[in-house]
């Protein structure tokens, strides 16, 4: 039975000074595929401890147990509290498993090549960071084709056939249209003429009807470098 759960964090800012608690046991809820004696022991707290609260004992385990990668959300809370001592409870969400991959809305990628830029394998673990890491790739990718308006939505799907800790990544993707350069246009230039400006851009050119070989695609990488040369266009004319 519960008699007292409070959060350390909560404990930190109601008490203007640090307490000493001797830890009378510690307990683990929230693991699903994890070994529980394991995300104790990875905390680095001991039954028998002395810890201060606030402290950096707590602080320090928190930290511990989401650097395993583990891990979506660490608490630990005092799950009773005794005059001999605290007795703690470590609860945890586990992040999830990857089942397969499923990916929609992709004209313009292979699925060999949106799979290359996931970089995940069945049976790994997926982290937030690892969804954030997937939308980044995916947006370069698309941005030097010259889809520069490209959405992609990673998220995790319960697997249907999985009541664990399993889940389906699923990316959609809205491609958009590509983005071509029709014009260029300069303002605030009074030395030089825009065909100048234009002269000295090696990548980025507008549209002509006598290029016809030409995609006009905006390479958002090649634009920045051609914005340099701009630069160095008039350093170099004084």
């Amino acid at each position: 039975m519960i008699a007292l759960l409070a959060p350390l964090a909560l404990l930190h800012g109601q008490q203007s000074r640090a307490e000493v608690y001797k830890v009378l046991g510690i307990s683990v809820e929230g693991q699903h595929a994890s070994d529980p004696s394991a995300i104790v022991a990875n905390t680095g707290l001991k039954v028998g401890d002395e810890i201060s609260i606030p402290g950096e004992q707590t602080k320090s385990a928190i930290e511990r147990l989401y650097g395993l990668r583990l891990f979506d959300d660490v608490q630990i809370l005092i799950e009773n509290r005794t005059p001999q001592g605290i007795y703690l409870l470590i609860r945890v969400t586990e992040n999830p498993r990857l089942e397969k991959i499923e990916i929609f809305g992709n004209d313009e990628l292979s699925e060999d090549e949106v799979l290359k830029r996931i970089n995940l394998v069945k049976g790994q673990i997926v982290t937030r960071q690892d969804l954030s890491s997937i939308t980044h790739f995916l947006r370069l990718k698309y941005d030097e084709d010259g889809y520069l308006n490209a959405v992609i939505k990673p998220e995790l799907i319960r697997a249907n056939d999985s009541s664990g800790n399993r889940r389906v990544l699923r990316v959609t993707i809205n491609e958009g249209p590509k983005v071509k350069v029709d014009r260029i246009w300069f303002h605030g230039n009074k030395m030089f003429e825009d065909g100048d400006l234009r002269g000295a851009m090696k990548e980025t050119s507008e549209r002509a009807w006598w290029k016809f070989w030409a995609t006009n695609k905006l390479d958002k990488k090649k634009y920045e470098e051609d914005k340099k040369l701009i630069l160095s266009f008039y350093q170099k004319s004084g």
